[in-house]
């Protein structure tokens, strides 16, 4: 890989075409409205609502078929949105914050029934006061139209939720709802929680704020807040049903540890490409877009949870500066800044900058690539025979292009079920592999209460797909199962804390000043706290206690906000919170050593993306991609990164301590790292592909991986930039905590790699005696730089190329080149015979001294021949030799010949 500084600025001015803002997916722009008329502005209107309410309904169809099968609560897809209409003049009636009013049509078609236009009267009268108290005044005041477009937002399977127009071209604000079967029964729940959701579209008029996560996110949390307030809506409506319309469509707060993931990121909830095409009806076609639309009001619930006032507060200071607040670090500050308004300056635990940063769904930046989403939910209802920890587990799986786009792909994933001591265990055979089809696929284990006499116990779930990896932690047995059905209302696992047999673990939950107490077994629990105030919106202090030896000491003290109804924990006791990426100047491999919590890499850095010159070879295109080109940054990825000037950078990331941690990879080379806080060895590495058992390195060398890793050396300084541009490779048995090295998968469907003791082979294989052979390594260097080859025969290799005992030179090796023949790094010969081996020499320096040491790594052999064509020298050597020569060229081609081995 050259790495000329121009060729890192071309690539870098590319980068820049990826930063331009998206529309939000619940704000549908309306092109070339000027001009038009108001029936044209109308079918144009009608036909974007259409078409984006049908998507939705067909790429969340998957996803909520697996919900209903789960006995979860399964919504019509009823997404209120925003229209703009670009190009209108500005209304000239615009005035400054204050109340709304509303105003219906009284007569023709967009006139509404009299019951049903008193239901929405109704829920706008009972609603507005906690309106205003939890989203604080309209930003502008006045009258908003309300008029019926039942007809024309689609059919009954997918109904736009309510629209809203900040100019409808006849310079009125105008929401456009439907008609939910005239108010009648659940219909009517269904209406006002909408309606609530549009209004809350009118209050913030043209002063939306940026992107979905941020925008749609506070907007539903406050719809979830005011709908459940008591006699926030009207006596009427059915309290039940209202909340079932919130926990199926708005509400995943019990389940947020589960499903904060990188993936969840970006600017809008649905691509550009998946809003506007005509998706085919009855497709195999599946997304996280529900989840996202969930994910942020959840969110946002946490916030409004512990500062009731927040949205009105932050708001307020929004409406009346928008522009000084585009980007996250503003909006942190903002959000800071309120904190401290209402008297506080954490939120669960820290500043509000970090715990922004901590949600994946707020994080907004664009990152192309191949992207991985693994959503678990406890099955529930239904429950019976041996049924003990049942479990639904999606994926989703898609590739964002650089301009926003998506392209919903198809894969298998092979799953890995980790039991607490991380032995390898199957459920069902049906469960060991999910066929992703159109971004998504799913299965449902019933982890069996057999292995721990029907105590609770944890299950690791390593999802690895091509070289993405989520990695889950359930609390078998510890939720609900047949035996005893009643849900527990908290639930979770134990991280980072190794078994011992003289160890007690317990979890508090504290709320105000009530203290629960649960046990854990085998690093999972569950428990039942009939209390009816932890059934609402709570601030909760949780913390591990752990006894030994009849001392107690607290282990992990969390701060959480939960939601209405049960919440799932996940609680990593001496967590990694970060890790120093040093870089210097020049060309280098780096390894992210564990998951940071930003999503690219100029955000890790701190730097503007294109300043930034990392890459990241994939080994599906053969070639290298460039940041932000080569995916979101992940624990246990490396990349090639240049730099100018050198400095350690503090990157944040999470990772749980005392557990292994595997990297996910695809067939062919890979760069990876060792995500562990120690050094390891090659030969304390795992392999595990398919639904096998865990293999070891020299196991699964051959069948699963070549038999060397590399790391990168840096070359000798450039010339004109006085820094290394250029590097070679070099075959390594050892791996320093945070090393980058390159691997190669030969097994096709990839392989997932585990650092750490993992356990599971069934049948280890004997030990037997090493067959017959001899190796010999080859060292080439000159006074700045250098490059080895190794070669040699073994009983059982052949004369071709052996997956087991031959390897290639890793890819984007530029520097000074050493090669046997015109590619291997390695060459194993069979066993007997004489052989010739030709060392092929590149990117030499004209009128430079270099140095061949050749040493044998074996005493198996007896003589060798070595031969320099060029300077017609021959010598037969024993043992350890060297040969200096002068480059006269820019390539030279050795050979060595050695007798039949003794």
């Amino acid at each position: 890989m050259r790495t000329h500084t121009t060729l890192w600025a071309a690539t870098a001015a590319g980068m820049a075409l990826c930063l331009s803002p998206l529309a939000s997916a619940t704000t549908l722009t309306v092109e070339n409205t000027a001009g038009r008329s108001s029936s044209s502005r109308d079918q144009l209107i009608e036909s974007a609502v259409k078409r984006f309410t049908a998507n939705l309904e067909i790429l969340t169809a998957k996803e909520r078929l697996t919900l209903a099968q789960a006995g979860r609560p399964v919504p019509l897809v009823t997404v209120p949105v925003r229209v703009l209409l670009p190009g209108l003049a500005s209304r000239p009636n615009f005035r400054g914050a204050g109340d709304i009013t509303l105003a219906f049509e009284n007569s023709g078609g967009r006139a509404f029934d009299p019951a049903y236009q008193a239901l929405l009267q109704s829920v706008f009268n009972t609603v507005r006061t906690r309106l205003n108290l939890t989203f604080g005044l309209p930003s502008e005041g006045g009258t908003v139209w309300v008029r019926n477009y039942d007809a024309d937002m689609g059919d009954r399977d997918a109904v736009a939720g309510g629209i809203y127009l900040d100019n409808n071209g006849n310079s009125e604000r105008e929401i456009r709802f439907p008609v939910y079967a005239d108010g009648i029964g659940i219909k009517a729940e269904v209406a006002a929680v909408n309606f609530v959701h549009t209004l809350l579209l009118a209050y913030q008029g043209n002063k939306r704020l940026p992107w979905d996560g941020w925008d749609e996110g506070l907007v539903r949390a406050a719809t979830m807040r005011i709908c459940r307030t008591p006699g926030a809506l009207p006596g009427t409506l059915d309290s039940e049903s209202v909340e079932g319309v919130l926990q199926g469509s708005y509400d995943l707060g019990g389940l947020y540890d589960w499903n904060n993931q990188r993936a969840l990121s970006g600017p809008v909830f649905i691509a550009p490409n998946l809003r506007n095409a005509q998706l085919p009806v009855g497709g195999s076609v599946g997304g996280l877009y529900l989840l996202r639309y969930m994910m942020s009001g959840s969110a946002w619930q946490k916030v409004l949870v512990e500062y009731p006032a927040f949205a009105s507060e932050f708001l307020a200071d929004y409406y009346a500066n928008s522009s000084a607040y585009q980007s996250v670090s503003q909006l942190s500050a903002l959000g800071q800044s309120t904190l401290g308004t209402l008297g506080g300056s954490t939120l669960e635990g820290k500043s509000f900058a970090q715990w922004a940063r901590g949600q994946f769904i707020l994080n907004p930046t664009l990152t192309p690539g191949i992207k991985l989403q693994v959503q678990p939910f406890p099955i529930l209802d239904g429950l019976g025979g041996s049924d003990f920890g049942v479990f639904a587990i999606q994926a989703h799986f898609f590739q964002t292009l650089p301009n926003g786009d998506e392209s919903l792909l198809r894969a298998t994933s092979y799953p890995i079920y980790w039991s607490p001591d991380f032995t390898r265990f199957f459920a069902s055979a049906q469960d060991d592999r999910i066929d992703i089809v159109q971004a998504y696929g799913n299965v449902v284990p019933n982890f069996p209460g057999t292995p721990f006499d029907g105590q609770p116990y944890r299950v690791t779930v390593d999802i690895p797909v091509e070289d993405q990896l989520e990695r889950l932690s359930l609390p078998s047995g510890a939720i609900a199962t047949a035996s005893s059905p009643d849900p527990r209302e908290v639930y979770g696992t134990i991280t980072g804390v190794l078994p011992a047999t003289n160890q007690t673990l317990t979890v508090e939950v504290q709320y105000g000043s009530t203290i629960q107490t649960i046990p854990v077994q085998n690093f999972a629990f569950g428990g039942q706290i009939t209390d009816t105030a932890f059934e609402g919106s709570l601030p909760l202090t949780i913390r591990v206690k752990r006894t030994a030896s009849s001392a107690t000491t607290t282990i992990l003290t969390r701060r959480v906000n939960k939601g209405p109804g049960p919440i799932a924990l996940v609680l990593n006791v001496d967590e990694r919170t970060g890790f120093d990426l040093v870089l210097n100047s020049g060309i280098q491999m780096v390894g992210i050593a564990a998951d940071p919590l930003a999503v690219r890499m100029d955000e890790a850095l701190g730097e503007p993306a294109n300043q930034v010159q990392a890459s990241r070879w994939n080994p599906l295109l053969a070639q290298f991609e460039f940041s932000p080109n080569s995916g979101q940054l992940r624990g246990g990825h490396g990349y090639f990164v240049r730099r100018e000037a050198a400095s350690t950078v503090s990157v944040a990331a999470t990772q749980p301590s005392n557990q292994p941690i595997s990297v996910a990879l695809r067939q062919g080379w890979n760069i990876v790292c060792n995500p562990l806080p120690s050094s390891v060895s090659k030969s304390g590495l795992q392999l595990v592909t398919e639904s096998n058992f865990p293999n070891t390195y020299a196991e699964a060398t051959g069948p699963i991986v070549g038999p060397d890793i590399f790391r990168f050396v840096p070359g000798a300084p450039d010339v004109v930039t006085g820094f290394p541009e250029t590097g070679n490779f070099t075959s390594i048995s050892g791996i320093q905590a945070g090393e980058a090295f390159f691997i190669k998968v030969l097994s096709p469907t990839g392989a997932t790699l585990v650092f750490g003791d993992a356990q599971g082979r069934a049948n280890r294989l004997p030990t037997v005696s090493p067959p017959p052979q001899w190796t010999m390594k080859a060292h080439l260097t000159s006074a700045v730089d250098g490059a080895d080859v190794v070669f040699g025969q073994l009983q059982g290799a052949t004369n071709g190329t052996d997956r087991a005992h031959d390897i290639e030179s890793p890819p984007g090796n530029t520097g000074l080149g050493l090669r046997v023949g015109t590619s291997f790094y390695r060459d194993t010969r069979a066993w007997g015979g004489q052989a010739s081996y030709s060392l092929s020499l590149s990117n030499l320096k004209l009128g430079r001294s270099y140095t061949i040491r050749l040493t044998p790594q074996t005493t198996r052999m007896t003589r060798y021949r070595f031969r320099d064509p060029v300077r017609r020298y021959v010598r037969d050597f024993q043992g350890e030799q060297t040969y200096t020569f002068t480059a006269n060229a820019r390539t030279r081609t050795m050979t060595v010949e050695t007798e039949r081995p003794r």
